[in-house]
């Protein structure tokens, strides 16, 4: 059930913006083992699985960077920086492109994982230059 761990990182995700914005002790905690939930596709439904993971990752990354926390953001690009430009790139423009805050499907959630908000979504650029700088140097 591949969309299973995409669920548990947007839930993390969301557990670990809350706790950020509560100042909580736990934030830093949660947001180590949010960096871990990524795991190695192994095939086409793990792909989609990781992809999910990866674009909670940023949606996290775009929380930090919407706060002037380009530290935080920066050690989610860190752990990104081996994927494939390819996996990069999907991710982006998924994340881009992607119009409707609600899922097309009735699900319990009602929520499009893959989209963020206009004010998230403005820093999506600032996020994925880190991967073209890192390319060119």
């Amino acid at each position: 059930m591949p969309f299973l761990l995409e669920t548990v990182a947007y839930d993390l995700c969301t557990l670990d913006e809350r706790a950020f914005e509560l100042g909580s002790s736990v934030a830093d905690t949660i947001f180590e083992i949010f960096l871990q939930t990524d795991k190695e596709a192994e095939g086409r439904a793990q792909e989609r699985s990781l992809r999910g993971v990866r674009k909670a990752q940023v949606r996290l990354a775009t929380f930090f960077l919407l706060r002037g926390d380009r530290t935080r953001a920066y050690k989610i690009y860190e752990d990104m920086s081996e994927e494939p430009a390819a996996r990069i790139s999907a991710i982006r423009a998924e994340l881009a492109s992607e119009e409707s805050p609600e899922y097309w499907e009735v699900t319990d959630r009602e929520e499009n994982f893959s989209w963020l908000p206009p004010e998230r979504r403005a820093h999506l650029d600032d996020f994925f230059a880190w991967f073209s700088n890192a390319s060119s140097a």
